[in-house]
């Protein structure tokens, strides 16, 4: 059903073209290759191998806990040395600022910049004592655990041998030690 480029079709050819179209359709309401795209598993996601699930759920979970723009270093370095910039234009020409307003402005962003940073800092700083004080009370039960019995066997070895037993010393002995080495004792009693 080839035609030329251009004709004018009647108003009763375009309804018989539209007859002999809907004819092609099937049952299933389409044509033959919407039947076959119908046919098809249609499905957004792409068989990914191994690798590649891992690195896009990587990439989900980053894209879930990455901080915004504004939060990182490279954003928060540019922002100061615009505003020593500014401050600095500002302070040097008054008069482009006769009534104070944009020193003002500007006073107030170092001021929540200045207030962002200390708070995470401080985040920082609690998340680290934290971290520090798990760590000194796992040392701690560590050094009042009692000797396990490979342990006792190794030194009862050692003694039955007649070799000397290493003592194990305290950091607090350690650093005792440390700082009476080189010490003069005072011997006029």
């Amino acid at each position: 059903m080839a035609t030329e480029v251009g004709t004018v079709y009647s108003v009763d050819e375009l309804l018989a073209r539209s007859k002999a179209a809907a004819a092609t359709k099937t049952s299933a309401g389409g044509s033959k290759i919407q039947q076959m795209l119908a046919g098809r598993e249609e499905s957004d996601s792409v068989n990914l191998s191994p690798v590649a699930k891992l690195l896009k759920a990587q990439k989900d979970q980053s894209a879930k806990t990455a901080t915004p723009y504004t939060e990182q270093d490279w954003y928060l370095n540019a922002k100061v040395a615009q505003l020593k910039g500014q401050i600095q234009l500002y302070s040097t020409l008054p008069g482009l600022d006769p009534s104070g307003a944009v020193m003002n402005q500007l006073t107030k962003e170092v001021n929540e910049l200045v207030t962002k940073q200390q708070a995470k800092l401080k985040k920082s700083t609690d998340e680290a004592a934290a971290k520090q004080a798990e760590l000194d009370r796992l040392k701690a039960e560590k050094d009042a655990a009692p000797m396990s019995a490979e342990d006792m066997l190794k030194r009862a070895k050692l003694r039955a041998a007649g070799e000397e037993i290493p003592v194990e010393t305290s950091d607090a002995v350690k650093a005792l030690l440390e700082k009476s080495k080189g010490a003069v004792v005072n011997q006029t009693a």
